[in-house]
């Protein structure tokens, strides 16, 4: 199932059970199956299990399926900012104040969880892969070390 890009959907766990949040996040963007992108990661970097996922393997994921990937904040160890404006350091909750009513998708590491953000929603792993209100999610303290805008 390829979903229209823009827009989120649930998770399809084709295997029947939740799934790591980097493939759980990527499946509710492109509506791929996490079978499908947890073969893709094994093929990537020649490990035979899937049991994490790098920021890097993320957006190459989406890159490779034809997304456009663009990074809108990063922290780093010598400084915090984001690519356009604003302050010093964000949490979960500031990142989705800011960005509630965005039509984009959005992308998000939060101290090594991914999940995605789409007008005031989230899905990852927390939520069983559906979708839910961003002011639920148990991250919403920690803080944004990466978020990509995805179209």
């Amino acid at each position: 199932m390829k979903r229209q890009k823009g827009t989120i959907c649930e998770a399809q766990y084709d295997f029947g059970s939740s799934r790591y949040c980097g493939p759980t996040s990527l499946s509710a963007i492109t509506g791929h199956g996490t079978a499908m992108i947890c073969g893709w990661i094994r093929r990537r970097t020649g490990k035979p299990y899937v049991k994490g996922m790098t920021t890097c393997l993320a957006v190459q994921y989406l890159k490779d399926n034809g997304y456009e990937v663009e990074l809108v904040w990063k922290q780093t160890k010598f400084g915090i900012g984001w690519k356009t404006s604003e302050g010093t350091s964000v949490t979960l909750k500031r990142f989705i104040e800011f960005h509630a009513r965005s039509r984009d998708v959005y992308l998000i590491n939060v101290t090594g969880h991914f999940l995605v953000l789409h007008g005031g929603k989230i899905v990852c792993t927390s939520t069983g892969g559906t979708i839910k209100p961003a002011c639920s999610s148990k991250y919403l303290r920690c803080r944004v070390k990466n978020a990509w805008r995805v179209s």
